[in-house]
């Protein structure tokens, strides 16, 4: 079985970025526009904030505006920005018949795991993604990893597609090397060993 070689580049647009203290990190360090929103109330008016995250996860929420109406969409709301991915496009085929590798060659800005795979793999599903992924069919630098995983430029993640489904095969057939699954004969004992290999009988 062979394993076929890809290499991907992954972009969230031209996200804005701020430098700023992180109490976490305990440092100054560059906030990236995560793509996420969040509406607060506060009696009739509503805040809207953009959540930012630093390179270690951290989040900072930038507040955007206010708006006091609930059919009003809040600033900066339609802000988020399509998943951009340079590569080739997978087919579900492809990934069940053979092992792939995925050379991670950029990867600008935060994107989950199974959100990466269904939006470069043609046919597979948000929910198969992460079945995979919690199965051990999918691996990050040949380790299993979680669907909320935030991939790295220079990691290689690999799908094995096929690897579960030939166990699960494997497994309801039956097992043709032992001979004891079947009911002792004659001149067997109970260890089933092979009669021949039982001592003579002394003729008398």
């Amino acid at each position: 079985m062979q394993t076929n070689q890809y290499q991907w580049a992954v972009a969230n647009g031209c996200r804005p970025t701020v430098r700023r203290y992180c109490p976490q990190c305990g440092t100054r360090t560059e906030f990236r526009d995560s793509g996420r929103r969040r509406n607060n109330a506060n009696g009739k008016n509503i805040h809207c904030y953009a959540i930012y995250k630093c390179t270690a996860d951290h989040t900072w929420n930038r507040r955007l505006g206010s708006h006091y109406r609930p059919d009003v969409q809040p600033p900066g709301a339609s802000e988020e920005e399509t998943l951009q991915i340079t590569g080739a496009t997978l087919t579900l085929d492809t990934l069940q018949r053979d092992p792939v590798d995925i050379q991670l060659a950029a990867v600008d800005g935060p994107v989950r795991l199974d959100q990466l795979l269904t939006e470069q793999c043609s046919g597979l599903s948000r929910s198969m993604a992460q079945q995979w992924i919690r199965q051990g069919r999918v691996l990050v630098d040949g380790r299993p990893s979680k669907a909320s995983f935030r991939p790295r430029t220079g990691q290689t993640v690999r799908i094995q597609a096929a690897a579960g489904e030939q166990e699960n095969h494997g497994s309801s057939e039956n097992d043709t090397t032992g001979a004891c699954h079947t009911a002792p004969q004659e001149g067997y004992d109970e260890h089933c060993q092979d009669p021949r290999a039982q001592p003579a009988a002394t003729a008398l």
